[in-house]
């Protein structure tokens, strides 16, 4: 019983960080949560981590590289967005949560194995995403570069 509340509680608050507006490749904006403006001069990558799925002792990154970064169509290009939908961020952050978004450049991801990658958190950078800051932002997150 307290699953189905945690789910509809979970349900509710990424209702309400929907957008509003027009009609993009057959996906109306309301199921957007939030869109990453890349405003860089490098191609990026990102990952969402679903939380409380790693040991304490183990680095910040998963064992295997994650599709959204092994995926070249979920790369963001200078200058373009990508528009997060609801099942891009696991059902397990709570909407308290801080949701953890990891930038990488693309660079890095063709000079180095993952296992590199990993064990040095070569990472560009990670936001700590709240409901509230989403908000206060207009559901948009700028990642700016170097």
């Amino acid at each position: 019983m307290e699953n189905i509340f945690k789910r509809l509680t979970i349900a509710l608050a990424c209702a309400a960080l929907a957008f509003t507006g027009c009609n993009k490749y057959g996906i109306d904006e309301e199921e957007y949560l939030f869109s990453l403006y890349n405003n860089s001069d490098a191609v990026i990558g990102w990952y969402i981590p679903v939380p409380g799925n790693r040991a304490e002792d183990e680095p910040e990154l998963p064992k295997y590289m994650p599709e959204t970064i092994a995926n070249p169509y979920k790369h963001i290009f200078p200058g373009d967005k990508y528009q997060f939908l609801s099942y891009e961020v696991s059902d397990f952050y709570l909407p308290g949560d801080a949701v953890k978004l990891y930038i990488f450049k693309t660079e890095v991801l063709s000079q180095y194995t993952w296992d590199e990658i990993r064990e040095h958190n070569m990472y560009e950078y990670c936001y700590n995403l709240t409901v509230t800051e989403l908000k206060e932002n207009g559901r948009k997150v700028y990642y700016e570069g170097d």
